[in-house]
């Protein structure tokens, strides 16, 4: 079923006789129709207009095809250069081996070349370069498959992602389809090493170890390293929304499992192995659009298929300093496609909290425009993730203090979920010498125009002056911090709407109080004083 076909054209034969053998010069144009070796799997040179100059020798004794070094030239002005051989020997299989090399030949131009089917694998890649390669080929000139080893090393390239472009990539390696050479070549038996891959990815110098086995169901080794600092991360993000000052990530990925179905989101299985370590040095983050700035991060984030941990991230918000430990779970199968709940587990430690960021927390919120678009950016990515995780943190401080409030030995737990800021089993000492436990939440996500604080909870043997200071006397001037003293035991429910510069709103107010007040007395009440000197005029007391 082989078949070879060419029409010669403005081309020069000659051919020269010694004892053994036949020499043949062919020198000039002609179009292919194509070299078929199996038809199922198509032709190469198909349709192809080449010059060439080829050089041929037949030993007629010892029944050897040579083809002495030559070229052919494609419509692109590729020069391709060949050798090799065929012993065409009757009383053994015919066998044959061939070489091809080119120098900066471009992707896109050597593909009409090959077959079909080789065509399409690697035009679907995406990959265009410029390549010098080596293309090594040997067998039996029989239906089984020959060995075919293509060594390559290309010029700069791109390769652009859904979620961000590798840049300037230089690669260097070896394709062959015998990987086993207990085997017999085949597609099964095919894989490509292409070790020191280098480049960027975005603005993020990358390095990249590339092992892929078995073309039908592809099993890979990868081992990436990227190294970011101040100059770099910002573009990698969104530089209209995120500023490093300073500081250095590296980040050391290594993964080894199947290409195409890593991941079942049905079963929630891995066909493989993920793992990662995240390195924070002194790292600095201003988010431009919330105003939030975060300084001195440091730490490390190792990682799996199943879950991000964090034993020791330290960082500071410019006035507090934060340690954290925990984890977050499924965020590899969230980001593959799992319909899992993305949770975060965390431990938070502020020694000395001051509640800096709560002009954020109240911040109205502001609906997102949903835009089309073809690329998902990293930075897209990351909002999505930020919006659907759920946070669930246990919070200890040793000293909290925000405006007139101060309270020591906080201890409770907060989610946050769906845009609600959840407190559950809050406990602490405030008012000068009481003590609070308070749950409620913060909803963000309501039809209202601003955020809704809930609480309920209760203060035990609480200064009411320093209950009325702290929370700004609830809004209303008719009895303030001023005018009342006494200690306050009370179960308390309160709502209201709660501006982003930290304000009640007055109308939107609602609350009950059961309370017992001890030794209490009102100081320069004014409605008091006004009834004072109506009803006792003229009196001393």
């Amino acid at each position: 079923n082989k078949s070879y076909g060419a029409k010669f054209h403005d081309t020069r034969i000659g051919i020269t006789h010694t004892d053994s053998m036949l020499i043949g010069h062919l020198k000039g144009d002609a179009f292919f129709d194509g070299l078929v070796f199996k038809p199922e799997k198509g032709g190469f040179l198909v349709h192809q207009e080449l010059n060439m100059n080829i050089v041929l020798g037949y030993d007629q004794n010892e029944k050897y095809l040579k083809v002495y070094p030559s070229y052919i030239v494609t419509n692109y002005r590729d020069r391709i250069n060949l050798k090799g051989g065929f012993d065409l020997d009757a009383d053994s299989l015919p066998q044959f081996h061939m070489q091809f090399n080119a120098k900066n030949i471009a992707v896109k131009n050597a593909l009409p070349l090959l077959t079909e089917r080789i065509h399409k694998q690697i035009d679907s890649i995406g990959i265009q370069a410029h390549v010098n390669t080596v293309v090594k080929m040997a067998g039996y000139l029989s239906p089984n498959m020959p060995k075919v080893d293509v060594y390559f090393k290309t010029d700069t390239f791109q390769y652009v992602l859904p979620m961000g472009t590798f840049r300037n990539m230089v690669a260097e390696g070896m394709y062959t389809n015998q990987s086993d050479t207990t085997q017999v070549p085949s597609v099964i038996n095919a894989g490509i090493k292409v070790p020191g891959m280098k480049g960027f990815f975005e603005t993020i110098p990358i390095w990249l170890d590339l092992d892929v086995k078995n073309f039908r169901f592809p099993r890979a080794k990868i081992k990436a390293s990227l190294k970011a600092d101040s100059t770099n991360l910002g573009g990698l993000l969104d530089a209209s929304r995120y500023d490093f000052p300073n500081g250095k990530i590296t980040v050391d990925l290594g993964f080894e499992g199947s290409l195409k179905n890593f991941y079942n989101a049905k079963s929630d299985s891995f066909d493989g192995k993920l793992g990662e370590v995240i390195k924070l040095s002194h790292v600095a983050l201003n988010d431009k659009t919330k105003k939030i700035h975060l300084s001195k991060i440091n730490g490390k984030v190792v990682f799996d298929e199943k879950a991000f941990v964090f034993e020791d991230l330290r960082l500071s918000d410019g006035q507090n300093n934060l340690f954290l430990k925990g984890k977050v779970v499924d965020l590899v199968p969230y980001l593959l496609g799992s319909t899992k709940p993305l949770r975060a587990l965390v431990n938070v430690n502020i020694p000395h909290w001051k509640l800096n960021w709560l002009e954020s927390l109240f911040e109205q919120r502001k609906t997102a425009k949903v835009v089309k678009k073809r690329n998902i950016r990293l930075i897209d990515i990351l909002d999505n993730v930020i919006d659907n995780i759920e946070v669930v943190a246990k919070l200890h401080a040793n000293q909290i203090e925000y405006s007139h409030f101060v309270g020591k030995n906080v201890r409770g737990e907060f989610i946050i979920k769906n845009n609600r800021f959840q407190l559950k089993n809050f406990s602490l000492q405030a008012f000068n010498g009481g003590s609070v436990q308070v749950s409620g939440e913060i909803d963000k996500a309501a039809a209202q125009k601003y955020p809704l604080l809930k609480l309920n909870g209760k203060f035990t043997n609480a200064s009411i002056d320093q209950v009325f200071k702290s929370f700004s006397n609830f809004g209303q001037k008719t009895i303030t911090s001023e005018n009342i003293k006494g200690k306050i035991n009370a179960d308390f429910q309160f709502s209201s709407q709660v501006s982003n510069q930290v304000k009640f709103i007055p109308e939107s107010m609602h609350g009950n109080l059961a309370f017992d007040l001890t030794n209490g007395y009102l100081i320069n009440f004014e409605p008091l004083l006004k009834i004072k000197k109506l009803i006792f005029k003229n009196r001393s007391f």
